[in-house]
């Protein structure tokens, strides 16, 4: 047997294609394996049946696998083609039939031994031939159930094609693209599908023609690949679909085409989302370009990538830049480390960005704006981006700041208030106690009196003040306007800011030309205006001063200049000087206080009869100016007036009897006191429905009626006491708080013959009753 195997091994060397393929231990153990169960059918005896089937290959087996079929299997897993295994059985035969011709050798060389051998060697190869056969298959008929299971699995659409442009195969993909589509015999068939180009070259939007279909192209030896094409499936004709092909021709293996494979993928989808993600796009920049507002956008790293063109507009930077680092140059360097570290603390938190800073705007002025920005995040909840704004609040921030100015000059002014409303208080509280204390010192009541007196002038004043303004500055004033010779309110206001001129020994140089300046006016406001500033002028400027006024008549405007050489103005002060509450530094020399209202009036003043006030000054200690200017008006012009005063017959002095109607019980009797102590009976009640139910109503020859009763206001009770009979011709004293020209309209039109201002002017108050006289006496 040995020298049998080393033959055939060396003969099946020779064998083409090459049979050996195993290493010789294993050859010859499976070769040797076989001759020795082919060596033991020989010595066992047959019958010519049995040798007749074996010649066939078609003995009876036993029981499990035969040593051809063991043999068989070990030379499939080694890689044998059948072609090989036939071919080893034929070396088999030979090298022992050509070992046996060896005579040389002295083997005996029995035919039917040989013949023996033959068929035992037809019978193994048949059962080498048939389990090969059988594995064979089975392979095949595994790899085609795996191809079929990755056709049906596949998620593009695949189909097969023989040489002549038939399709054998398609998978469910591919019926799903295209709708059941036809199975067509050949290329001719294939101008049933339709399709357009839509690769975006020349030919996109052309419909593709016959022979340019991958799966043709990929027939005639062509690799076509990524054709990207629009198509219309057969089961709606009004569907399109995006898809993109791959194909490529099949070869045997002498290179010749025996078909194709195309590859069809469905990119419908994310065409339809690429699609809605640019309109998505184009939405928001067309919003965000439409905003007002600066709109940017930051990728995760807060690395800038968008911003609009109110942006660009409002920096100046070149459109299309977005680099983080430009940010350096337009941001203000006082606020850029403080803007960083916020900006980094958003972005390594995701917490909502939001901060003001100064901008550099393409004025090449910083404006302060302020940045929001929130972050986008994804299905996952990561920070996919993020979108913010800026707003221009420079505006705002300026107004802020001038509130806050506003703010503490009105904090200034009512310290000022409760200063000046005090000072006077001092004093008169000291002479009330004085006067309890000295009785029957007529000298010292005397002094105590002047003091109370003087006082209270000069908080009435201050009240004035106040009142003047709150109307003016709300639109409450009436001008009772006339035509004036400005020349005359001027030495109406020279002689009324005269005693504050003279006590501080200042010198006032006039020049006033010859030729009238008429203006239409209110002769007491531009006096009051005009006034105002001489006593600025006094007040600002030192001891022994010199002051100068100059009117000018330059038509159509009329100025007054009215310059000093006092303390002047700080350019700081210099823009609010007409602002309410402001008010200049004051000084141990200011003699005169005061609560910074007057330029504020006379602003709005000299606004309401259609005139301008400017201030100039060039510095501290330098002087100040100040122009008014009004529009002239031709002499002889006269403005509609005012209703002509109410006037009454004037009685001949003598003792008055009159009501005092005020809840104010204080105020009431202690003037009832003063009128009784000058003569006069006096009756006091304390509210309306009193005094009209009172017995002696009808022996009043006037009545002194408060207008802030509380059950009925002066107004109302002085229309019914007119009404009345008895009371009809009594004279009608108002006396109120407010005291401007709307106040006097509306006392007026109640029946009031007069309208005193508290508190009291009793000057005033005994010249009006020292004009009446009972008509007993008058008799």
């Amino acid at each position: 047997m040995e020298v049998i195997l080393g033959a055939w091994e060396e003969f099946a060397k020779t064998i083409t294609p090459p049979a050996f393929t195993m290493d010789s231990k294993a050859l010859r153990n499976h070769a040797s394996f076989m001759l020795g169960a082919i060596a033991a059918d020989i010595g066992r005896p047959q019958t010519e049946l049995e040798q007749s089937l074996k010649s066939r290959g078609l003995a009876p087996r036993g029981p499990g696998d035969t040593a051809a079929e063991t043999h068989a299997m070990a030379r499939l897993a080694s890689g044998y083609s059948i072609e090989q295994l036939v071919s080893e059985y034929r070396a088999l035969r030979s090298s022992v039939l050509h070992l046996w011709g060896e005579v040389t050798l002295g083997l005996p060389t029995d035919m039917s031994d040989v013949t023996r051998f033959n068929e035992g060697i037809d019978q193994a190869l048949a059962e080498s031939v048939a389990r090969f056969a059988m594995i064979t298959k089975e392979a095949a008929e595994n790899e085609r159930q795996r191809l079929n299971a990755v056709l049906e699995a596949a998620p593009v659409g695949i189909s097969v094609a023989e040489a002549g442009g038939k399709v054998i195969l398609c998978n469910p993909e591919y019926k799903r693209i295209w709708g059941e589509p036809p199975t067509p015999e050949s290329t001719n068939e294939y101008g049933a599908w339709q399709g357009w180009w839509a690769d975006g070259s020349d030919k996109d939007g052309q419909p593709l023609q016959s022979h340019e279909w991958a799966l043709v192209r990929a027939l005639s030896g062509q690799d076509a690949l990524n054709d990207r094409v629009d198509i219309q499936p057969f089961h709606d004709a009004g569907e399109r679909r995006a898809i993109v092909l791959n194909a490529k021709p099949v070869r045997d293996s002498n290179q010749n085409i025996v078909g194709a494979v195309v590859a069809q993928m469905d990119i419908s989808h994310q065409v339809k989302a690429k699609e809605a993600l640019r309109e998505s796009e184009a939405k928001f920049r067309t919003i965000a370009e439409a905003m007002p507002q600066m709109v940017w956008s930051t990728l995760p790293d807060g690395e800038p990538d968008y911003y609009n063109r109110r942006w660009y507009e409002f920096t100046g930077v070149r459109e299309c830049s977005t680099a983080a680092k430009m940010w350096d140059g337009i941001l203000h360097p006082d606020d850029r480390d403080r803007v960083q570290a916020q900006w980094q603390h958003s972005l390594a938190t995701g917490e909502t960005y939001e901060v003001q800073y100064r901008l550099l705007h393409h004025s090449s002025e910083y404006r302060w704006a302020l940045a929001r920005a929130l972050p986008v995040r994804d299905a996952s909840g990561k920070i996919s981006r993020w979108m913010g704004t800026c707003t221009d609040i420079h505006a705002q921030k300026e107004a802020e700041d001038e509130l806050r100015e506003a703010s503490r000059r009105k904090d200034e002014f009512l310290a000022m208030l409760a200063h000046e409303l005090r000072n006077p208080l001092a004093p008169i509280n000291t002479a009330a106690e004085l006067i309890k204390l000295v009785a029957n010192d007529e000298r010292r009541l005397h002094q105590a009196s002047e003091i109370i007196s003087r006082q209270v002038s000069y908080m009435t004043d201050l009240v004035d003040d106040l009142l003047d303004v709150s109307r003016v500055t709300r639109g409450l004033t009436d001008l009772q306007k006339e035509t004036l010779n400005l020349q005359a309110v001027v030495y109406s206001a020279i002689e009324q800011a005269g005693p504050l001129l003279e006590a501080r020994n200042h010198e006032l140089r006039l020049r006033i030309g010859p030729t009238p300046a008429f203006v239409s006016g209110d002769k007491t406001r531009l006096v009051q205006i005009i006034a105002n500033i001489l006593n600025n002028a006094a007040k600002y400027t030192p001891q022994g001063g010199q002051i100068s006024l100059v009117l000018e008549a330059k038509p159509p405007t009329a100025t007054i200049r009215i310059s000093d050489n006092g303390s002047g103005i700080a350019p700081s002060l210099l823009p609010h000087i007409f602002d309410l509450f402001t008010q200049g530094e004051r000084t141990p020399d200011r003699a005169q206080g005061g609560l910074g209202l007057g330029l504020s009036l006379v602003k709005s003043l000299t606004a309401l009869h259609g005139g301008w006030v400017t201030a100039s000054s060039e510095g501290l200690g330098k002087g100040s100016t100040f122009i008014i200017g009004l529009p002239l008006q031709a002499a002889g012009e006269s403005p509609a007036g005012g209703d002509a005063a109410v006037t009454r017959p004037v009685q001949p002095s003598g003792p008055v009897r009159l009501m005092i109607v005020d809840d104010n019980t204080d105020a009431a009797e202690s003037l009832a006191s003063l009128l009784e102590a000058k003569g006069h009976q006096v009756v006091v009640v304390g509210n309306a429905d009193r005094a009209l139910a009172h017995a002696s109503l009808g022996q009043m020859h006037a009545f002194i009626l408060d207008i802030g009763l509380p059950d009925m206001d002066g107004y109302s009770l002085a229309r019914r006491l007119r009404a009345k009979p008895e009371t009809g011709n009594a004279v009608m004293i108002a006396l109120s708080g407010y005291g401007q020209a709307h106040d006097r309209v509306l006392s007026k039109a109640a029946g009031f013959d007069y309208h005193l201002v508290k508190p009291t002017d009793t000057v005033e108050l005994t010249a009006i009753l020292n004009q009446l006289g009972s008509p007993q006496e008058s008799s």
